[in-house]
């Protein structure tokens, strides 16, 4: 669900740097952000639940930048969502609806 404007009131802040900058660090990964960018290369095969390699490109997108970050010496947190917060008690309620 994320965050409303978040990357707008962030930006301000943010600067432009090189990933090595991270290296000998462990880094968290909003991992179902990862999958659902990668499920745009193979949309169709997994709404239509076809068979062959093309269905888990998803899965390789994600491969690709965990390896990105290997390479350059991070170690990469997977994160897939926590449990429920009562914070978010409302905005579950509206997802489930």
């Amino acid at each position: 669900m994320g965050i409303k404007d978040l990357l707008r009131f962030m930006k301000p802040y943010v600067e432009p740097i090189h990933i090595k900058k991270y290296a000998d660090k462990r880094v968290g990964i909003d991992a179902y952000s990862w999958l659902h960018k990668g499920a745009y290369s193979c949309s169709m095969e997994l709404c239509l639940n076809m068979e062959g390699d093309k269905k888990i490109q998803y899965v390789n997108y994600c491969l690709h930048r965990i390896n990105m970050l290997r390479h350059y010496n991070i170690t990469p947190v997977l994160v897939f969502d926590g449990g429920n917060t009562t914070c978010k008690a409302l905005t579950e309620q509206h997802k489930h609806r």
